[in-house]
């Protein structure tokens, strides 16, 4: 039952996945309402016991000021370029901190990269980079969860069935010696008879 509701998740993150690279080639949903909100949601739900790490997640990626970035025009200045670096810091700490060591140089690289258009790049084309990447990074995170889970019901399942397995040879074994004592007297008396009959 787990193997399935986790694979049934995997088949709905990997529509969300194109859903969510469509938007973000047609520059579709950017906003608090859209890619960004669902960002930080994802983020939340990797660690849904730790309501101090939602809340650091609310304050490190504000919508309402996410929205204000979006409407300021097509460069990265002033304050937006504090809010963008911000972002960054806030998204990249989260996911070195979530993701397994393998994945850790790509997201410094990711990192650098993002730092990098803070002051050169469009916005837009900031945007759609930090939203691809943090979303990516996540699909990795999520992706590599599942694949421990899944790996984890298999065994468990291998071990039920070898246990079930060995219980029926157990009791089967235990039926064999049971029933040996009858057959020998069966033997004792057919050989008791064999000798009464010469």
């Amino acid at each position: 039952m787990a193997l399935r509701k986790i694979k049934d998740q995997v088949a709905k993150r990997a529509e969300e996945k194109e859903a969510r690279r469509a938007d973000l080639e047609a520059d579709r949903n950017f906003g608090d309402a859209g890619h960004f909100g669902s960002l930080r949601q994802r983020i939340c739900d990797l660690t849904p016991h730790r309501t101090d790490l939602r809340r650091q997640a609310e304050a490190g990626m504000p919508g309402e000021v996410w929205d204000q970035l979006m409407e300021a025009g097509n460069l990265i200045s002033g304050d937006a370029k504090n809010f963008a670096q911000s972002l960054i810091k806030f998204l990249f700490d989260r996911l070195n901190m979530l993701a397994a060591p393998v994945h850790e140089e790509g997201i410094k690289l990711d990192r650098r990269d993002l730092e990098d258009m803070v002051w050169g790049a469009t916005l837009e084309d900031f945007v759609r980079r930090f939203l691809e990447d943090g979303h990516r990074h996540l699909d990795a995170i999520q992706d590599a969860t599942a694949e421990a889970f899944i790996a984890q019901a298999k065994a468990v399942d291998e071990m039920k069935k070898r246990m079930i397995r060995e219980s029926v040879a157990a009791h089967e074994a235990g039926r064999e010696r049971k029933s040996r004592p009858a057959i020998e007297e069966i033997r004792e008396e057919k050989d008791a008879e064999d000798a009464d009959a010469k």
